[in-house]
């Protein structure tokens, strides 16, 4: 590994992280920590790290949609996990502020001490995200815009209670003077804590890997859209409800499966066997000509001779020898089995379709019925 850029490596996905991808945060803060001895599992995980980001180049900040035309309010918010780095159980907190529906700022950084519970955790991250909007109200100003409390949402109650609570806690009597940053500017109204509930706040994917849906879902929510388009890497559900993602999730998974079972429904893959038939009293058959993956990137061709076995690979490292008739049988039955099991997972996955349909309709009727009461409310408050 002494070889291997991977400090340049690092410094490129920085780069790309700070300036226009928050998503890539959490995986590059991780990266980040095993600078000075990487291993092979590391590196792998670089390389799928620019994978992603080949495979999503398109994607970009967008700001605008349901917020232009309302003041200019900064939103924050914060989440941290509790001892997730496993050798110094040190928690990560993360924090995004979003400025017309786009990311203005984020972070996700390793905390420097050990926190003794999630609340201290959740506490000690609200006070980074507190001097990050210090600095934020600053350049407003000097932009030429008044703000008002600037509202931080989070998802720990105790953190949102020890931040507006100035009374003397004995439990956290410990903790250090300079993280009660935060209760100071909660105080002079400079900041406005908020509970939010956890499935809806979209800094989760700042502190630790999350499911692919909850990651797309966060991705969408501080306005990384396709090339500008509006459109996200997936379908964005409001709110994701702890069901709805598991609808999700599982529909996700499904048509995965569905993919693999395609993939294995492949009749071409009995023509082998066909042409290593023997063929009585003719010709020997035709020699097989197969190309295999030798490592990453690197592939090999191979002459395979006519002959009167094949030997198939059954799984966990272990291959059997087989007569081309026995062969030919028992692939032709995981043909069928394969062709059964793939009806039933379409079934399934129309199933759980139509059931995400029918949660996000409801959903969306909830969030009209909502803005509609809510505009009534400040109609009749004005009158």
């Amino acid at each position: 590994m002494a070889r291997v850029p991977y400090a340049n490596a690092v410094g490129s996905l920085m780069y790309a992280m700070i300036c226009t991808r928050p998503d890539i945060a959490h995986a590059v803060g991780v990266l980040s920590r095993y600078m000075s001895n990487p291993g092979k599992e590391h590196w792998t995980a670089i390389k799928r790290v620019f994978r992603y980001l080949r495979g999503t180049s398109k994607l970009s900040l967008c700001f605008g949609g349901e917020e232009v035309g309302k003041t200019l309010d900064i939103i924050g918010h914060v989440d941290a996990d509790w001892g997730g780095d496993i050798d110094s159980r040190r928690s990560t907190s993360g924090y995004v502020f979003t400025l017309f529906g786009g990311a203005v700022s984020w972070m996700s950084k390793r905390q420097s001490v050990v926190a003794l519970s999630s609340t201290e955790a959740e506490y000690m991250a609200l006070t980074h995200a507190g001097k990050e909007v210090i600095w934020l109200r600053r350049l407003c100003l000097e932009l030429g815009f008044e703000l008002g409390a600037t509202e931080v949402r989070c998802d720990n109650q105790g953190a949102i209670y020890l931040a507006k609570n100035p009374a003397f806690h004995s439990r956290t009597k410990h903790i250090d003077i300079q993280y009660h940053f935060i209760r100071e500017k909660v105080e002079k109204k400079v900041i406005h804590l908020t509970k939010v509930d956890t499935e809806v706040n979209s800094s989760d994917f700042l502190t630790k890997a999350v499911p692919s849906v909850k990651f797309e879902w966060c991705s969408a929510a501080i306005g990384l859209m396709m090339n500008g388009s509006g459109k996200a890497l997936t379908c964005s559900v409001y709110p994701p409800s702890g069901r709805l993602l598991e609808l999700v999730y599982i529909s996700r998974n499904l048509v995965s499966h569905t993919g693999d079972a395609h993939v294995s429904l492949g009749e071409s893959r009995c023509e082998p066997l066909r042409g290593a038939k023997p063929r009585r009293g003719g010709p020997a058959a035709r020699a097989i000509i197969a190309d295999f993956e030798v490592s990453e990137g690197i592939y090999s061709r191979a002459r395979v001779e006519d002959g009167q076995s094949v030997c198939l690979w059954l799984g966990a490292n272990v291959m059997l020898e087989y007569s081309c008739e026995e062969a030919t049988t028992l692939l032709q039955k995981n043909l069928e089995n394969a062709k059964a099991s793939l009806e039933v997972l379409v079934a399934h996955l129309q199933f759980f379709r139509d059931q995400v349909t029918i949660a996000r309709v409801y959903n969306l009727d909830v969030h009209q019925r909502r803005l509609r009461q809510a505009t009534a409310a400040v109609a009749t408050s004005e009158s």
